[in-house]
């Protein structure tokens, strides 16, 4: 639970800008079109955590990828996709993984299918199964703790202008508690190992567990006749997330999708990319996180002197313009950004300070 705990309170440095933004939203969520048969949705400007889903229209019906954060979105998101898609009827619905905030929104599409069929590898749905209550629970009670915290600073806030936003921020986030704690965990009911391919004259949806990455379970997405990867969080707009990761199997992963056929993808958060650029980001910067993190402990550097060295300016992999993509995205999507990159980094190295510490202990 303090692994899920610490996901959360990163994903909540970032709510501020998002709830201010989220007023002067006319509607939540953004649908692009990216191919003949392929759409993504992602959240406009919202004050919660959200996936970017992506949706196949296949000859019949339609296939989504990521449910949302929450019962509430999932109800919004497939509005937009009646008002923006189709109104053909939602067969499939894959997790990529297993983080609730791609899962929590599954029982509105279960209310609007019974015969809904709900896809995960079986190392996710086993996790779903065993922990997500749990991980639900932690998650809707650290939102209502930034909640009430945020009610406080009303409370002493001298501005009329700083007590409405931090009444506004405490209401917004209130409501995202309790939409989260409503939300049913609902379990995948087909799960597959390796691979699983659903065939479709429009548009086939092959699915491939490539090892373990950002998670234990983690799958990517083919959809062959318009040559697009949708890549879950192995691969997405900010930078990685060790928490649940193991990290050689991530590298490794992501080689794999490198020299994979497709033109455009789209990752667990953000927006449509065409080409290779940012997953050579992701590679390069991972390998070189990695390096230094080893060296250091074989050095016999303590993770607090390490972490006090760390400098986004000696990573050779941030210099060739991924850092700035970074920065650029947050910028674009919330206006400012909360919190450095120099702390993104730290974040990321303590994660991978435990698991090597770790696994170089027991070589």
């Amino acid at each position: 639970m303090k692994v899920l705990r610490k996901a959360v309170l990163l994903f909540l440095k970032i709510l501020n800008t998002l709830t201010l933004l989220g007023k002067e939203a006319k509607e939540i969520f953004v649908i692009t079109k990216m191919t003949e048969h392929v759409y993504i949705a992602h959240p406009s400007r919202v004050s919660r955590i959200n996936s970017t889903t992506t949706i196949i229209v296949n000859a019949t019906y339609l296939s989504v990828i990521e449910s949302q954060t929450d019962l509430f979105m999932a109800k919004e998101l497939i509005a937009a996709i009646r008002k923006k898609i189709s109104a053909l009827p939602i067969r499939y619905l894959i997790f990529s993984h297993y983080h609730t905030d791609h899962i929590l929104g599954a029982q509105a599409f279960l209310q609007e299918n019974p015969s809904l069929i709900i896809i995960a590898q079986q190392q996710a749905a086993r996790h779903i199964f065993l922990y997500a209550e749990d991980e639900k629970i932690s998650w809707s009670e650290t939102v209502w703790q930034q909640s009430v915290a945020a009610r406080d600073s009303a409370l002493s806030s001298i501005s009329e202008e700083r007590k409405n936003y931090f009444s506004g921020l405490s209401d917004e986030l209130g409501a995202y508690s309790k939409d989260i704690r409503s939300s049913a965990i609902i379990l995948p009911n087909l799960t597959f190992y390796d691979s699983l391919i659903l065939h479709d004259k429009n548009a086939d949806l092959q699915l491939y567990f490539l090892g373990d990455g950002h998670t234990q379970g983690d799958i990517i997405a083919m959809i062959p006749q318009d040559k697009v990867l949708v890549t879950g969080d192995l691969v997405h707009d900010y930078e990685p997330l060790f928490w649940n990761a193991h990290p050689d199997s991530w590298i490794e992963v992501l080689e794999k999708i490198n020299v994979l056929d497709f033109e455009y993808f789209v990752g667990g958060h953000g927006d449509i990319h065409i080409g290779k650029d940012i997953i050579h980001s992701w590679l390069n910067y991972m390998k070189e996180l990695k390096v230094k993190t080893i060296a250091a402990i074989n050095k016999g550097l303590t993770l607090e002197a390490f972490l006090h060295e760390v400098n986004p300016d000696t990573f050779i992999s941030l210099q060739n313009g991924y850092a700035d993509r970074i920065q650029k995205f947050r910028l674009s999507y919330m206006n400012y950004f909360t919190g450095s990159l120099q702390d993104a980094i730290k974040a990321e190295i303590t994660d991978l300070w435990k698991f090597y510490e770790h696994h170089l202990k027991k070589d």
